[in-house]
């Protein structure tokens, strides 16, 4: 994300200077996180899934489906993210439009 936000710093300067108000670009930056992150949650469901059917064929007491333990991990992992891309968003809101425009 940090990466992104460094590519895309002219773009936020641009945004900024045609009003787009700080907390606007922070919640972008954001968006995009979590955007990356839901697929990640899904591919994860799908590998999951796969992955405990190949375990329960080797340890009986494994349910082949254990939903209960998916959603507090996603709901971590998100916070993860969030946590992650909240520095990069912070900086992306403060771009100054005079400087970018200058550049």
């Amino acid at each position: 994300m940090a990466a992104m936000v460094a590519e895309s710093r002219k773009e936020m300067g641009i945004r900024a200077a045609l009003g787009e108000s700080p907390a606007g670009l922070m919640m972008r930056v954001l968006g995009r996180g979590l955007h990356i992150a839901i697929w990640g949650f899904f591919a994860g469901i799908a590998g999951s899934i796969v992955a405990i059917r190949w375990i329960s064929a080797l340890v009986p007491d494994v349910s082949a489906l254990e939903f209960a333990a998916f959603l507090p991990v996603a709901a971590v992992l998100t916070l993860a993210v969030l946590a992650a891309c909240w520095w990069p968003a912070f900086q992306a809101s403060r771009t100054d439009p005079a400087l970018i425009l200058r550049q």
